[in-house]
């Protein structure tokens, strides 16, 4: 190699010196003549290798030749270029003068590009360092010709360009990407950890088991259970579509999906399947593969596999024979002859979980879309489920929490169309929190119901369920949307009411009738008149009177009973005439008597059934006869009756106390005491005057006229008032 000459010498280049085994003597240099120099272009000026020597041209005399030569270029010379002193990693790359272009068109003279932008594309155009890209550390970074990034948040690579917010923006996209389908290939493991075997009832990720997933239904069986009972049961005289079915719930199967983690919803259990069929569709039937008889297998066109002839060709089969329908599922993977195979599958199963999340990013179910009503309704719930506070209060608490954050997240894309979702919130009275746990107590009680009327209320094991679940049912009405509880007890026509005036006739704990009473209160006062009207038509008010008849005035069955009672008939609808046999003079003498603590609530249920009975043209003695026959006995009523007038002043009320002061001065003076009549007047005289309701001012004129001539109750200056303003 001596005789050869260095390349890099040549070049004034080598980095060995001395130690090189080519030769660097320029004595031996090449004998060629350097091309380039010839032309005047040789860019190695004295360190070319080849002869710097100009060609004298051809002579004239001896030449035969016709052709005319070119004269050769004649070459300026300058100063001599200074050989290169070695390598420089930090030097630019070198471009010959011959290739660099100067071309000036029309857009460049237009709008021409000044230093600092052309700076700046080259920047961005630079590569990463590869080395501070994995580890933040570079050893000659001062030096260094690739730009070191700064480090990213997600990943902990230093690969964010500090001169490209492009490429910044492109690697964030693509790193959240990332990150987000990691976090659901994350949540997807944890679901499968937390599932167990409905057959072997083993945990069967911690059995490193595949699921067998079945597309019916959503049970959860190891791949080899649910194999295994198949195969179990086909050798029995059962039906195909018995063992088809899932061992639980009987719903039917068709085949079995192998997955080593599990699906559960219908989106993802068809991506699966899907995934599945195209995953076994490229592999060749093991009927027909090696000594098998071609064509010979059972499940015809409908098997996953690959119907695949020897010489290439697809089979397109025929349809499984009606009369011998083996089980899919166990065709399904079983030509697994050896561990192998076996293990080949479960590899391609686990690749497939990565595909999975892929693909669960492609469908519209997985993609970011946001539905504002879903998620205001979802945060009330929450709200809601947490606090225990009433339905409007925890959609008032969620309007201010979006206040708050109004400052922050007002820019923010779905924001404003969440604040305008909550503005105009609805519960969804079918999926809501306070529907599925009304759902969940009246289910329980309804059973509680109809055990008690099987053992013939005889047993009290239940009775503090049945307690409580009042209670809690009681809660839920008082603070959710009134629509809800409405849907569910107008279900089966109110059977579920029904049911429970039933067991508040028949049982005879105390307890027990009391909380009845007061969840029927509770429904009465909180819902639509339907229920009302609906309650009417039942034997509740009989059941009702019968306990308000019996019971002692001062009890709390009593007071709750009543007020009750009222309800039921505070509507304009006539009830049943048959309630009127329970609603007599009887029973009225025994609630004007007696001196009540709710005697309000005796106000209340008079003043309501002489508006129906006098609007329907109905007989009124039930209510009026008492006061004649029993005036003595009556008078603490008729006083309570002043002062009640005196707090609350209604139409009801007035036609009914009107009814009263009708019966004339002998019974009134019995009644009433001069002072209280006097008291009377003042009420009436006070309503004419400050009431804006004609028919009151109407009905308190008339009343007041009564009392002044019927009973000589003299007038004063603040009745003489209200009779002058009133004409």
């Amino acid at each position: 190699m001596e005789g050869s000459i260095c390349r890099y010498f040549a070049n004034g280049a080598c980095s060995k010196g001395d130690s090189c085994r080519y030769s660097h003597d320029r004595s031996k240099q090449s004998k060629d003549v350097c091309q380039f120099y010839q032309v005047g272009k040789c860019s190695f000026g004295n360190t070319c290798k080849f002869h710097h020597i100009r060609d004298k041209g051809p002579s004239t005399s001896s030449s035969t030749s016709s052709t005319k030569m070119v004269k050769p270029m004649q070459l300026v010379t300058t100063e001599k270029p200074k050989p290169k002193p070695g390598l420089n990693t930090s030097a630019p790359e070198f471009v010959p003068s011959w290739k660099k272009k100067n071309v000036i068109n029309y857009a460049s003279a237009v709008n021409p590009v000044d230093d600092d932008e052309l700076e700046a594309r080259r920047l961005a155009s630079l590569s990463l360092c590869p080395y501070f890209e994995t580890t933040g550390e570079c050893t000659i970074s001062q030096t260094c010709p690739f730009v070191h990034g700064d480090l990213c948040d997600l990943c902990n690579t230093w690969c964010l360009h500090i001169y490209s917010e492009e490429k910044i923006k492109l690697h964030r996209d693509e790193c959240l990407m990332n990150h987000e389908r990691a976090m659901e290939q994350a949540f997807i493991e944890q679901r499968s950890r937390e599932k167990t075997c409905g057959i072997c009832m083993e945990n069967v990720f911690e059995k490193d088991l595949r699921f067998g997933i079945l597309n019916g239904c959503k049970h959860c069986f190891c791949l080899d259970c649910i194999r295994q009972w198949r195969t179990k049961h086909t050798t029995t005289d059962l039906d195909s579509k018995v063992v088809r079915s899932c061992p639980e719930c009987r719903q039917h199967s068709d085949y079995v999906v192998p997955s080593v983690f599990w699906v559960e919803e219908d989106v993802e259990k068809d991506l699966l399947i899907n995934m599945y069929k195209e995953n076994t569709k490229a592999k060749v039937c093991k009927y027909y593969t090696g000594n098998r008889s071609l064509g010979n297998c059972p499940f015809g066109n409908k098997c996953f596999y690959k119907h695949q002839l020897p010489d290439g060709s697809i089979d397109p089969g025929e349809s499984p024979h009606v009369r011998r329908r083996p089980q899919l599922v166990d065709f399904l993977l079983s030509g697994i002859d050896d561990d192998s195979d076996e293990n080949e599958d479960d590899l391609e199963t686990m690749e497939l979980l990565d595909a999975f999340v892929r693909n669960l990013r492609n469908i519209k179910m997985y993609k970011v879309e946001l539905d504002s009503k879903k998620v205001v309704g979802k945060c009330v719930d929450a709200i809601r489920e947490n606090t225990n506070a009433s339905l409007c209060d925890c959609h008032q608490s969620f309007q201010s929490i979006l206040r708050i954050l109004e400052p922050y997240l007002g820019s923010a894309d779905g924001f404003a169309e969440i604040q305008e979702n909550t503005s105009n919130y609805e519960p969804d009275i079918i999926t809501c929190f306070d529907r599925r746990m009304l759902d969940l107590i009246c289910t329980k009680l309804y059973d509680i119901f109809l055990e008690k009327q099987e053992l013939s209320f005889s047993s009290t094991d239940n009775d503090s369920d049945l307690i409580n679940n009042l209670g809690a049912f009681c809660d839920i009405v008082e603070k959710t949307d009134p629509r809800i509880p409405l849907e569910i007890l107008s279900r089966d026509n109110y059977d579920w009411l029904n049911q429970m005036t039933t067991v508040l006739q028949m049982d005879q704990d105390p307890e027990v009738r009391q909380s009845i009473i007061q969840t029927f209160h509770t429904i009465l006062t909180r819902l639509d008149k339907k229920v009302i009207h609906a309650l009417c038509d039942t034997q509740l008010p009989i059941v009702l009177v019968s306990m308000t008849s019996s019971s002692e005035a001062q009890s709390k069955i009593f007071g709750h009973a009543l007020k009750v009672l009222t309800l039921l008939y505070s509507t304009d609808i006539l009830p049943p005439l048959s309630h009127l046999d329970y609603l007599n003079t009887s029973y009225f003498s025994r609630l004007y008597s007696v001196h009540l603590v709710s005697s309000e609530d005796v106000l209340n249920l008079a003043s309501n059934l002489y508006h129906l009975l006098k609007n329907a043209d109905l007989s009124i003695d039930c209510l009026i006869e008492p006061f004649v026959r029993e005036s003595y006995g009556c008078s603490q009523y008729a006083i309570f009756m002043i002062a009640s007038l005196n707090r609350i002043c209604t139409v009801k009320r007035l036609k009914y106390i009107q009814e009263i002061i009708r019966l004339g001065k002998d019974v009134l003076e019995i009644l009433f005491y001069v002072t209280d009549l006097r008291v009377l007047t003042h009420i009436l005289a006070r309503e004419m005057i400050n009431s804006s309701d004609d028919q009151i001012r109407k009905l308190c004129n008339s009343m007041l006229l009564s009392l002044i001539n019927e009973c000589q109750i003299p007038t004063d200056e603040e009745i003489s008032q209200a009779l002058t303003e009133y004409n």
